[in-house]
């Protein structure tokens, strides 16, 4: 099993294509089997929010593309 001690916190998002591919409870057991779940919720993302998450990433030719993907639909954000 991961170690990890009581401060650290691990974010995860279980994007809308493995949501509607019935792989969410899937991942989720997974997870569980290492990790204890903080908190988890349905989201909607901002370009505002997309762009803070994945500003590292500005400079990829992929990157527009990426911030509509993350724009549409909901996906599930986890903290671990």
């Amino acid at each position: 099993a991961v170690q990890k001690s009581n401060n650290e916190q691990t974010f995860v998002i279980i994007k809308g294509d493995a949501i509607s591919r019935g792989l969410m409870g899937e991942i989720i057991s997974i997870l569980e089997k290492h990790f204890s779940i903080v908190a988890m919720k349905f989201v909607a993302f901002t370009k505002s929010q997309v762009e803070q998450l994945y500003g590292g990433a500005k400079h990829l030719d992929f990157y527009p593309a990426l911030v509509e993907y993350m724009m549409t639909g909901h996906h599930l954000a986890m903290v671990l």
